[in-house]
């Protein structure tokens, strides 16, 4: 069974809270420190803020991309706008 469109437009919708979460992440000079802190017994000491900065704007730019892919096959799959948002 295919996904309809409003499942698409959900599924839409739970990226870009995921892609607003890893934004925050990445652009936040205080957010990684504060996840490097929590995650310090998981981290090798190598890894500083910048390469978890760096997965924040990957994850951010794939939730995008998702975000997007999903929204377009919401709107195909609805037989008008309303109904799609």
């Amino acid at each position: 069974m295919a996904p309809s469109g409003v499942t698409n437009a959900s599924l839409a919708g739970v990226c870009a809270a995921f892609a607003g979460i890893c934004a925050k992440f990445a652009l936040s000079p205080e957010n990684p420190q504060v996840l490097v802190r929590f995650l310090d017994s998981y981290i090798p000491p190598s890894y500083n803020s910048w390469i978890i900065r760096g997965f924040f704007a990957v994850a951010t730019l794939t939730f995008n991309s998702l975000m997007l892919t999903l929204t377009a096959k919401a709107l195909q799959l609805c037989p008008t706008t309303v109904q799609e948002s």
